[in-house]
């Protein structure tokens, strides 16, 4: 077959299955080459904070009066006896694209909401040096949803961070403010964040919040502090705090945390909470306190007492459930001053006052344990001291 023949039955085959391609006009149109895309301004239309666009007043170096998204070009610098960043408008994202908001000696606050403002998101950037308040704060009640990202707030001459109902906070570090690192109010989450060497809290969140992924350490107040009720904290770290370690209320769940050498408690709590899965150690007093109604399970608490009698888990309340943990070198092991308490499948030795300490009352049987012989093989060793599976060990 000729190299013709071929590329005719070829041609047949294509047209046969339908696979010619249509190529367009080979002359385009005449007149300019027009843009088919979207500018930034179209996308997202902001506006560059500047005198001219954002101008201030009596007290403020700037200040935002309309709905929209501003960002900085530089740093900006404060002003003795001014807000930094007045916000007087609902619906603003401030993005610091890098940039720092530097305070003054007497500046009176980095963003300031004036009134109270709904649905504020700062990211991406710094606030620094304020001399004379918060970094970022709400003024009144009435403020809630804001979001605060990406943010560092340091040396600062009150709170770090403060925001009000239903906002989130996350990704974010407070360091040395003369207030609390970060603190929200009812509904917030606070995740993946820092807050440490501040005069006060390291967080403090209130009722119905999450706390999760977040580092409090060595601040002169508390670590992790809740001042409402079902608050829960979650996978975080509370280390070396003049305070508490985790200090929550009623209905709170704490779980997977590492709290060490605070200077008071590791975790305290009150009534119907669920601490479980935490390693706390070298806390001052008790390890972990609860109230009433709680179940205390499978926590980690050794070498607690640091600076005053201190137990491993400890309750002065009724109807707890305290059960697998493991609790050594601690003043007491499990101690329990009141009764009606389930306490099973707890592992406790080495404390130097008492292993146990349990009152009259409590639904409780402890075995001291039989060390087994040196196992080789594929049998071997003897039974801990009971086959009761709710028993209590001292090892």
């Amino acid at each position: 077959m000729t190299h013709r023949t071929k590329a005719a039955f070829l041609l047949a085959g294509l047209i046969a299955s339908g696979s010619i391609l249509v190529a367009g006009p080979l002359n385009p149109p005449g007149g300019p080459v027009a843009s088919t895309y979207k500018t930034l301004t179209e996308v997202e239309p902001r506006t560059a904070i500047s005198a001219t666009n954002t101008p201030g007043d009596a007290d403020s170096v700037v200040r935002i009066s309309q709905p929209g998204s501003y960002y900085l070009t530089g740093n900006l610098p404060g002003s003795a006896g001014k807000h930094t960043i007045k916000v007087a408008a609902d619906h603003v994202t401030i993005d610091l694209s890098g940039m720092s908001i530097e305070g003054h000696p007497s500046s009176l606050s980095g963003i300031h909401a004036d009134g109270p403002r709904v649905n504020l998101t700062v990211r991406n950037g710094t606030i620094r040096n304020i001399g004379a308040g918060p970094g970022l704060a709400y003024n009144i009640s009435g403020s809630r949803t804001w979001h605060v990202e990406n943010l560092a707030a340091l040396n600062n001459g009150g709170d770090g961070i403060r925001v009000p109902a239903g906002s989130i906070v996350s990704h974010t570090r407070a360091a040395s403010n003369l207030g609390m690192g970060i603190r929200a109010l009812d509904r917030g989450r606070v995740l993946d964040s820092v807050s440490e060497l501040n005069s006060g809290n390291g967080f403090q969140v209130s009722q119905a919040s999450v706390v999760s992924g977040v580092v409090a350490r060595d601040n002169s107040g508390n670590g992790i502090e809740s001042l409402g009720d079902g608050v829960r904290v979650a996978d975080s770290s509370s280390i070396g705090n003049a305070g508490h370690g985790i200090l929550v209320n009623n209905g709170a769940v704490v779980a997977g945390c590492i709290v060490r050498s605070n200077a008071f408690t590791g975790i305290t709590t009150s009534s119907s909470c669920l601490i479980e899965r935490n390693d706390v150690t070298f806390s001052g007093g008790h390890g972990i306190v609860v109230h009433t109604y709680s179940i205390v399970r499978d926590n980690a608490s050794n070498s607690n007492g640091a600076s005053s009698l201190g137990a491993g888990v400890f309750t002065n309340g009724f109807r707890n459930r305290i059960e697998g943990n493991h609790c050594n070198e601690n003043d007491y092991g499990v101690r329990v001053t009141a009764s009606q308490n389930f306490i099973a499948r707890n592992v406790v030795g080495t404390n130097t006052t008492l292993n146990w300490d349990i009152a009259v009352g409590n639904l409780c049987l402890v075995v001291q344990s039989a060390a087994a012989a040196a196992i080789s093989g594929n049998s071997g060793g003897t039974s801990p001291g009971s086959t009761d599976p709710n028993a209590n060990f001292t090892n």
